[in-house]
């Protein structure tokens, strides 16, 4: 295969990837709002832990690390988005 084959694929990969991620940030929206009218704490150590454990059992192998990596990377942007949406500084939620 092509490099410009390859990179074609990556893109079209990458517009998949976009999409599914303003999905799952919109559905976080709603969990901030969920959370926010419970009193309770964006940051949920217990539940990151476990989505990580699942990851890495579900991973390839050779890819658990940058699987629960990529996933580490994509639960901070969703706990930044979460605090924004709540007016909290970020890092303190």
């Amino acid at each position: 295969m092509e490099l410009s084959e390859i990179r074609a694929r990556i893109d079209g990969i990458n517009r998949e990837m976009l999409r599914l991620f303003e999905s799952r940030m919109a559905l976080c929206a709603q969990v901030a709002a969920y959370k926010q009218e419970n009193g309770m704490k964006i940051f949920a150590p217990e539940r990151e832990a476990a989505i990580l454990d699942e990851v890495r059992g579900m991973a390839a192998d050779g890819m658990e690390r940058y699987d629960a990596a990529f996933f580490e990377n994509l639960m901070a942007l969703s706990r930044a988005y979460q605090a924004e949406l709540l007016g909290i500084e970020p890092g303190t939620e």
